[in-house]
């Protein structure tokens, strides 16, 4: 698989072609096994979390607490960052530059 620079990036993002291509790799990523794999890993470490931050016999402090929501946050982030990826990619409109401009 080719590496993508950023610059190949930005402009993919520039017309409907290359946004379809992004969201193409995007929803490839999202079917294989590694994602997937990842995914398992992080919904165990979220119910873990989770389990820790509702246990109320567990004495926890406020900065202790607030870490667990912290990372409860960036995991559901996470998991959910393709999906919107995609949507968002998908309503963006062409913000082609017209070659008369030039």
């Amino acid at each position: 698989m080719k590496e993508i620079t950023l610059e190949e990036y930005t402009q993919a993002l520039l017309n409907e072609k290359g946004r379809k291509e992004v969201i193409h790799d995007l929803k490839e990523l999202m079917n294989s096994k590694g994602w997937k794999v990842l995914c398992l890993y992080l919904n165990q470490e979220k119910d873990a979390l989770q389990i820790d931050m509702d246990d109320i016999n567990k004495e926890m402090g406020f900065d202790e607490l607030q870490k667990i929501r912290i990372r409860l946050y960036y995991i559901k982030d996470m998991l959910g960052m393709p999906e919107t990826f995609i949507k968002d990619l998908s309503e963006i409109e062409d913000t082609e530059i017209p070659s008369e401009v030039y």
